[in-house]
């Protein structure tokens, strides 16, 4: 409620549009929405309230978790409507002070005890004009926003599930908060911001390396959803590549490959970072976390793509309309169907996606010969199994037309079809920093 009465004035009531999720999840969040809106309406800002729908309940322990994923999923869609290209949350600086500990007891790096940046891609966001969430209210201590309610007359809610035993933020929230008058204790919320702060400065650091070294060892793919890193060994690197040669940029370097790869919301785990970091020294490949790595040849670099999927594991996408798109595995690849001159001719036809697996198993001959045509009369290079085994098999009407990568020939030529990965390539438009300022 404060952000809101912040940004009118800093922005102006008719740049704003706020959007109230309610998570259902406590019989007053109804009320409290409706409350919200009365407040918006004094402000002057448009507002919607997005209830969530859940077909079961998550477990307590993953509560939280569950929620932020619906209450992301339900911005960025209202973003899209909207026309709307920035987030802006009320999350401040004890919100920060948890964030820290939390990550601090997960044993996490110098990433994870930087805490949550002042600005960062939306987690559901997708593509190159995926919306952005910032956080003005980061250096803010709760109490001055309580002061803030109270000198312009703010209305404001308490949310019950602050104080529950449940969760373990609540638990370090009350520990800071037993230190507040104690400006020397290493959890008070200013030492804890300080420390943020500093692991912010060496992520910044890492981030200018970290992009020149995408720039100059990885190749984003984005027709296959694959990356290839350099193989090449640098003078003065004990026979390694330069991006390997560091550990703490290889493990960057790593996350950022792999996670683009996995298209997932969370950033991989540590635990498969190691193991690629093993296999590259090894000069062997390996599978680990749903992502493949395959070793570098006289053609190539070390290959990045998506494990080979199991029989059925990748759900049908189908009765797509001409002219639509659609996220397939998970949002791994988009892929479009259109008319290939653009006109209305679209008739009454509707297009389906299938793994290459699946697919073999109804249109085994056309696609065999797809195939052979590629290789013989085309001399076209196939991808390689591993990746030909994730990537989809479209069809209009029940008939194959992309496979293996490649238009089937002989299939409809007035249909175009474009499969790439959703995701932006990381530090494409500069560092988050950089973006920042």
């Amino acid at each position: 409620m404060a952000l809101a009465f912040v940004v009118s004035q800093a922005a102006g009531a008719h740049n704003c549009h706020a959007v109230t999720v309610d998570h259902r999840l406590r019989a007053e969040s109804a009320s409290e929405a409706a409350a919200v809106e009365r407040y918006m309406r004094q402000l002057g800002i448009t507002h919607e309230t997005r209830a969530l729908h859940w077909a079961a309940y998550p477990p307590a322990q993953r509560l939280e978790e569950a929620a932020r994923a619906q209450r992301y999923a339900e911005l960025s869609q209202a973003c899209c409507q909207q026309g709307i290209s920035c987030v802006i949350t009320g999350h401040h600086g004890g919100d920060q002070a948890e964030t820290f500990l939390l990550r601090l007891l997960r044993h996490s790096g110098v990433y994870g005890l930087a805490a949550m940046p002042l600005q960062a891609p939306l987690p559901t966001a997708r593509g190159q004009d995926a919306q952005v969430v910032v956080r003005p209210l980061l250096g803010i201590a709760k109490p001055q926003l309580y002061a803030l309610c109270r000198r312009e007359r703010i209305p404001w809610h308490e949310d019950p599930s602050n104080a529950s035993a449940d969760f373990r933020r609540n638990a370090l929230r009350r520990a800071i908060a037993a230190r507040e008058l104690e400006p020397r204790s290493p959890i008070a919320a200013p030492a804890l911001l300080r420390v943020c702060a500093a692991m912010q400065r060496h992520r910044a650091f890492i981030n200018l390396r970290l992009a020149e070294l995408l720039r100059s060892a990885a190749r984003f793919d984005a027709p296959t959803g694959t990356v290839e890193l350099s193989a090449s060994a640098d003078t003065g690197c004990a026979g390694v590549p330069r991006w390997a040669a560091n550990p703490a940029l290889r493990e960057r370097l790593l996350a950022a490959a792999v996670g683009w790869v996995g298209c997932s919301a969370a950033p991989p785990e540590l635990a498969h970072l190691d193991t690629f970091a093993r296999a590259i020294a090894g000069n062997v490949g390996c599978t680990t976390g749903g992502v493949t790595l395959l070793p570098p040849t006289t053609k190539r670099g070390w290959l990045l793509c998506r494990q080979p999927p199991r029989s059925a594991e990748i759900a049908a996408v189908a009765g797509v309309a001409l002219g639509g798109s659609a996220l397939w595995d998970n949002g791994r690849l988009l892929i479009t169907v259109d008319h290939r001159d653009g006109s209305a001719g679209a008739g009454n036809r509707s297009w389906s996606v299938h793994s290459l697996d699946d697919a073999m198993r109804q249109w085994h001959a056309p696609i065999e010969a797809h195939r052979h045509w590629l290789k013989g009369e085309c001399r076209l290079p196939l991808p390689l199994p591993p990746v030909l085994a994730g990537m989809p098999v479209v069809c209009v009407n029940g008939a194959p037309v992309f496979a293996l990568g490649r238009a089937v020939e002989g299939a409809l030529r007035d249909v175009s079809v474009s499969v790439r990965s959703p995701r932006s390539v990381p530090f494409a438009a500069g560092t988050p920093e950089e973006i920042v300022a």
